[in-house]
């Protein structure tokens, strides 16, 4: 035997005594002396850092966040497309809360005054609408509240509004006519009245604004032709403050004039009832004559 190895053959390595050390596993990595980082990108490599996994048992940790993700990505809740079904959009609004009637429970805010009016009908209408586009109790009240909001601020303009006009009508008529209990003020607020209530057009003006359902006028121009159209239709029975014609009552014992009677009967016969009254005279089965 010879003190060197044949060609070709292996030299045995005493036990326990290798020649070269092998390279540790890093992180999870196959055997060959690279870490498993090494073959990611440098985005990739930054991101494995900052998550921790560049240390010991990173790459298990990398492989459960990855699953965990996916755990997530199929309950996770996403949008349709823009070409999706009305269907597709329903289930998405289910998911989000939105109730399975088209039925709020809407609650008035807490600061709404309580002397405005609200709209209880019209908070109903808008249940249906507000279901379709996919609205939540949450958001329904949220709009419900903004426009509820909305509405008493402009109900609260529009009471300013009315009342500023209320006073400008009441000093342009007591410049014109004197204040409103003296004779010439009311002589002309009688007339303009009868010509109002000729015609009915109360409720009308209600309606519109321009007599308020006190009866108060927000228009002065309005007045004043009402005034003019009165005096011109009751002319014969030309009015004192007392709501008597100036001749005096034609039923009344020696003032008696039935050409006045007669025209006061035909133009106002709640003011000749109450005149006929006045004077005395007595009703017969057919009422006062």
């Amino acid at each position: 035997m010879t003190d060197s190895a044949e060609a070709g053959s292996v030299a045995e390595t005493p036990a326990g005594n290798p020649q070269s050390a092998t390279p540790p596993m890093d992180n999870g990595s196959a055997g060959g002396g690279g870490s498993w980082l090494d073959g990611l990108s440098e985005g990739n490599r930054k991101v494995a850092t900052a998550k921790g996994w560049d240390k010991d048992g990173g790459l298990d940790k990398a492989f459960s966040s990855y699953s965990e993700l996916e755990k997530q990505l199929g309950t996770s809740i996403r949008l349709p497309k823009d070409d999706a079904t009305p269907e597709e959009w329903n289930t998405l609004y289910d998911k989000l809360g939105r109730p399975k009637e088209p039925v709020y429970d809407f609650k008035l805010p807490a600061d709404y005054p309580a002397d405005l009016p609200y709209d209880d009908a019209l908070a109903k209408a808008m249940m249906p609408i507000l279901h379709e586009a996919g609205a939540s109790q949450k958001q329904a009240q949220a709009f419900h509240d903004g426009y509820a909001k909305l509405k008493a601020e402009e109900a609260k303009a529009y009471q300013q509004a009315v009342a500023s006009r209320v006073m400008e009508t009441y000093d342009a008529l007591t410049k014109d006519y004197g204040p409103k209990d003296e004779p010439r003020f009311k002589e002309a607020e009688e007339f303009a009245n009868r010509f109002v209530k000729k015609f009915g057009l109360a409720d009308s003006f209600k309606t519109a604004g321009i007599i308020l359902p006190d009866g108060t006028l927000t228009d002065p121009a309005i007045f004043k032709a009402f005034e003019i159209a009165g005096k011109a239709m009751f002319r014969e029975d030309t009015l004192n403050f007392g709501n008597v014609p100036k001749e005096g009552n034609p039923w009344k014992a020696g003032t008696t004039n039935v050409s006045q009677q007669n025209a006061i009967q035909k133009r106002d016969p709640a003011l000749a009832r109450r005149l006929k009254q006045e004077a005395g005279v007595k009703p017969t089965k057919h009422g006062l004559t």
